[in-house]
């Protein structure tokens, strides 16, 4: 099916007003691009990040767009003529503001392409000695005896294993995971740490995520694999903040012999001190998804909760640590 695209030009200051326009016409479904936009939510959520592109937080107030998309591009006439409308009746002079061009443009595109093109750039590939990612519509490629096929629906969640960070943690549980070992996987996102460590042979794995939508992914994601049941739970909760979640996990499951968390180095700073009353003595705890200037922060948190750092792995600009807990 072809769609049409049409997109209005307008600034930061301009958006509410031209959104407001597209409303009563009927369009209420639109995508606003503004990096200054992005640069205030990124700023007002800064204990969730530890890394955005300088771009978007140098941004300054400029160029927008708002877009949304039409099966029939009829509708375009009238948004021109309202645009033109808006920018002559807008108020604009009176407040100080600059609308922008309010210049209205328009683009067909096949709904194939548009929701699922970048699939064909997302093929297996192999992390590590043995371990294949293999997106659900590909495939199962050639593998040797030893190697184990993580087979993934990525859906709209961190943990597609394409990242730094998520490909540090899965090397270091691969050399960790020996047959037999209970795992928590902090932050779960789709899974992919977990189920990796039971395809590796360990006994059991649970999965915490703040995310619902995590929860749904981790849980399908299991399924492709044929984890589940008395193997795999997934659960919602906030194990670095909600101590009643942490006593729910720990009476249920007991303490783990690995815990691995790829979040960001706030969260696991958090975590250390909350890690040792689910870890066993001995056990291995793999925190990942620290950037690397942040990395002595979180190198003297696990120090002073009792851990000891045996490795630090590099990959680009992120971290992740192997610690045994003493």
């Amino acid at each position: 099916m072809e769609w049409h695209k049409i997109t209005v030009e307008t600034t930061t200051e301009g958006t509410e007003q031209v959104c407001a326009v597209l409303m009563e016409l009927g369009i209420s479904g639109v995508e606003i691009d503004d990096d200054y936009a992005v640069k205030m939510f990124l700023l007002g959520s800064r204990t969730h990040w530890d890394y955005a592109d300088e771009r978007l937080l140098s941004a300054e107030r400029g160029i927008a767009a708002v877009t949304f998309y039409v099966e029939k591009p009829d509708i375009f006439s009238s948004v021109r003529a309202a645009m033109a409308d808006l920018r002559k009746n807008g108020g604009w002079d009176e407040f100080g503001l600059d609308p922008g061009s309010l210049e209205v443009t328009v683009e067909t595109v096949d709904d194939a392409n548009w929701i699922d093109n970048w699939k064909k750039y997302y093929k297996p590939f192999r992390v590590g000695k043995s371990i294949i990612v293999r997106p659900v519509w590909e495939e199962i490629p050639e593998k040797n005896e030893k190697d184990v096929v993580f087979i993934i629906d990525p859906g709209h969640v961190f943990g597609t294993g394409l990242h730094e960070s998520t490909r540090l943690c899965l090397v270091i549980l691969e050399e960790t995971v020996k047959g037999g070992e209970h795992v928590l996987d902090v932050g779960c996102g789709s899974g992919i740490l977990a189920v990796t460590a039971l395809l590796l042979g360990a006994h059991n794995a649970v999965g915490t995520d703040i995310d619902d939508a995590c929860i749904t992914a981790s849980a399908g994601n299991a399924a492709l694999n044929g984890v589940g049941g008395n193997t795999f739970a997934v659960y919602e909760g906030n194990l670095a903040a909600d101590d009643g979640f942490l006593r729910q996990i720990h009476e249920k499951y007991g303490k783990f012999d690995i815990v691995a968390a790829n979040i960001i180095a706030d969260v696991i700073i958090s975590l250390a001190y909350v890690v040792p009353r689910l870890i066993k003595k001995g056990g291995t705890f793999i925190p990942s998804g620290i950037i690397r200037e942040r990395a002595g922060e979180v190198r003297e948190s696990l120090t002073a909760s009792g851990f000891t750092i045996t490795e630090e792995r590099s990959e680009g600009e992120w971290i992740a640590f192997r610690a045994i807990y003493e």
